[in-house]
């Protein structure tokens, strides 16, 4: 059975850190029928009718995985505060 190897690169890579986690933004789409997820890397943007199953996406992954709950909470915060401001 083959070895798994690590490569160097992988072994020293660098955490994020928790300012680099909290750069999530959800705002509102210029049409009002859409919200933009903004992550530290990446951004997509989404059906305003899909809001509340992303932040359910995010609060489930935040349970199913605890060793990486804090990963999970700019996200569900930025999507909390977009929900709250839309009423």
């Amino acid at each position: 059975m083959p070895t798994r190897t690590t490569s160097p690169s992988h072994r020293h890579a660098k955490a994020a850190t928790l300012s680099e986690t909290q750069k999530f933004t959800a705002t509102l789409g210029d049409d009002r029928q859409s919200f933009i997820l903004r992550g530290p890397v990446w951004h997509n943007e989404y059906p305003i009718s899909d809001l509340e199953k992303w932040l359910s996406f995010y609060r489930r992954m935040k349970v199913e995985h605890p060793k990486s709950t804090s990963n999970y909470d700019a996200p569900i915060s930025a999507l909390e505060k977009l929900k709250y401001e839309i009423g």
